[in-house]
C-alpha cells in the first residue's frame, strides 16, 4: 500500500477560511451601515470603535486569501510508462526502473501470447516474493518523492518500467503502480508503449 509522507501542506483550507472572514467581516460591516445610513440610526462612540476591528481583519483575510491560492501547488500530472529495453529508454522519463530481474513470463508456452494486462501473466508474475517486494520499495520511494516534487513546483512526472521487450513484466507493474497511485488521489495515466511489437 502506497503512504503519503510527508505530504505539503495544503493551501485550499487556508484560502478558504480566510474568505470566509472577510465575508463576515463584510456582512457585519454592510450591516452596520445599513443601519446607519438606510435606517438612519446614529451609532454610539462604542459601536464606532467595534468597526476598527473589521476594517482591519477584512484587507488582512483577503491578503491571507490571495497568497494562500499562490503558494497552492499545481497538481502532479504522473505518466506511468512500460516499455522494453530493446527498443530503447523513453526519453520523457523522470524515473527509470529496470525490471528484468523478475522471471520472464515469455519462457511459459502457454503465458507467451498474452501481455501483462492478462490476469494468468500478472498472477505469474506477482506470484514471485521478490515482485511483491520490489513493488513495496517502489510504492514507498514515490510516497516520499512526489510530495517534494510537488512542492519544487513539478508539474508532470514519467515513471518509466522496463523490460525486456515491453510487453510482459513491465506491462504488470505499470498497472499494479498506476493503480495504486490513483487509489492515494494523484492524477495518473498508463501508457504501454512497446506491448503490441514482437518480443518478450
Amino acid at each position: 500500500m502506497l503512504m503519503r509522507t510527508a505530504e505539503p501542506p495544503r493551501a485550499a483550507p487556508v484560502a478558504a477560511a480566510a474568505l470566509a472572514i472577510a465575508a463576515v467581516g463584510a456582512a457585519t460591516i454592510l450591516g452596520a451601515y445599513f443601519f446607519e445610513y438606510v435606517l438612519h440610526y446614529q451609532p454610539c462612540p462604542l459601536c464606532l470603535e467595534q468597526r476598527i476591528p473589521y476594517y482591519v481583519a477584512i484587507p488582512l483575510a483577503l491578503v491571507v486569501a490571495v497568497a494562500a491560492k499562490r503558494q497552492a501547488p499545481r497538481p502532479l500530472l504522473i505518466s506511468v510508462v512500460s516499455f522494453g529495453f530493446r527498443y530503447g529508454i523513453p526519453s520523457d522519463a523522470d524515473l527509470v526502473f529496470d525490471v528484468r530481474f523478475l522471471p520472464n513470463p515469455h519462457f511459459v508456452p502457454r503465458l507467451r501470447p498474452y501481455s501483462g494486462k492478462d490476469p494468468k501473466v500478472a498472477r505469474y508474475i506477482r506470484s514471485f516474493p521478490q515482485t511483491g517486494q520490489f513493488l513495496r520499495r517502489i510504492e514507498n520511494l514515490l510516497a516520499y518523492l512526489l510530495p517534494h516534487y510537488i512542492r519544487e513546483g513539478k508539474s508532470y512526472l514519467t515513471i518509466a518500467l522496463g523490460c525486456t521487450g515491453g510487453r510482459h513484466r513491465s506491462v504488470t507493474l505499470a498497472e499494479v503502480i498506476s493503480r495504486n497511485l490513483k487509489r492515494r488521489g494523484y492524477a495518473t495515466k498508463v501508457v504501454h508503449r512497446d506491448m503490441d511489437k514482437s518480443g518478450s
